[in-house]
């Protein structure tokens, strides 16, 4: 993947880390710090070992490991936190990638209009309704169901495969 089309892909994502630091900062005291990672396989002494590197050259089939990075930075528990992030232009969801302890996941296939589980995600088809796969997945959201003390941390993050 070309770098331009490596900045459209990784765009929405450094955009939403702009919009909800600064929403969160002024509301709920949420700062949130995303980032995206290139990450490979390696066999090592016979073993499998994943590492993670800067997305700097990508190519179709690589995977891209994306983490927001949460810390309550005020003096007030933050409560019912809500973290989304579009899936990225050029890259497919990878199905049960979607990570975040104490986290409610749910999924979008309308762009964020609507979120729900998979199992209750549907298209229409030839006028037949069927469940919407992964890679229809457009949007992922985490309603951080427990209450977030301040200087508490945690992480919530998805995979995706490069198209």
């Amino acid at each position: 993947m070309k770098g331009s089309t490596l900045m459209k892909t990784l765009l929405p994502l450094l955009l939403l880390s702009f919009i909800c630091t600064g929403l969160w900062a002024a509301e709920n005291t949420l700062k949130l710090v995303s980032k995206a990672e290139k990450e490979t396989t390696v066999v090592k002494d016979g073993k499998k070992e994943v590492s993670l590197s800067a997305p700097n050259k990508t190519l179709p089939g690589d995977v891209i490991r994306y983490t927001n990075h949460y810390t309550n930075t005020g003096s007030k528990p933050a409560e019912n936190a809500v973290i989304t992030n579009p899936v990225p232009n050029d890259t497919t969801y990878i199905d049960g990638s979607a990570f975040g302890d104490g986290a409610e996941i749910t999924f979008s296939i309308d762009k964020g209009k609507t979120f729900d589980s998979p199992g209750k995600l549907f298209k229409t088809e030839k006028g037949k309704k069927r469940n919407a796969l992964a890679g229809e997945y457009t949007h992922i959201r985490w309603l951080l169901k427990s209450v977030i003390p301040p200087g508490k941390q945690g992480d919530v993050g998805f995979k995706v495969k490069i198209k």
